[in-house]
């Protein structure tokens, strides 16, 4: 013997198409997200090149030149850093979201994140800032972030929450 359900249908697809508008509407959020993220690894990434390490991007950064590494010497002895790519800080600094300098341009369809201090290119040219691939640990955490933030989303439309 089976049982008759009986389930709304017009309430399951009403629900999905404000979750369709609600995603749509709110795309900014989700490329908001993924700009925080890429940059979060690049940042983690230039804080290891600059000790001579490998980022988490898998590049190391080529040495400073032997004059720049005797300048940032004296420089160190009254207080200054020797790290490769940071003398004043604000290159590294304009990488947080927020920053004056920052790059972070939310489209209707992309996010452009980077560095925007105007030597910014030349360092980039010698000394790579962003992958031109992202390591797939990086799109991995991407996802997961576009996963939660659009389970969000969702959950605050189908629930009626602001």
């Amino acid at each position: 013997m089976g049982a008759v359900v009986f389930f709304p249908i017009e309430e399951l697809v009403g629900s999905l198409d404000k979750a369709e508008a609600a995603l749509i509407n709110r795309s900014s959020e989700i490329l908001e997200v993924i700009g925080a993220s890429v940059l979060s690894n690049v940042l983690l990434s230039y804080d290891m090149k600059s000790q001579g390490g490998v980022g988490l991007d898998g590049i190391q950064w080529a040495p400073n030149s032997p004059g720049t590494r005797k300048r940032k010497e004296r420089k160190a002895r009254s207080g200054g850093v020797v790290a490769i790519g940071i003398d004043t800080g604000l290159q590294r600094s304009s990488g947080n979201p927020g920053h004056e300098n920052n790059v972070f341009h939310v489209s209707a369809d992309s996010i452009t994140v980077g560095f925007g201090m105007h030597y910014s290119a030349h360092f980039d040219a010698k000394r790579t800032l962003i992958p031109n691939e992202l390591p797939e640990s990086w799109i991995e955490e991407v996802e997961t972030a576009v996963v939660e933030t659009t389970e969000f989303i969702v959950r605050q439309e189908v629930e009626g929450l602001e």
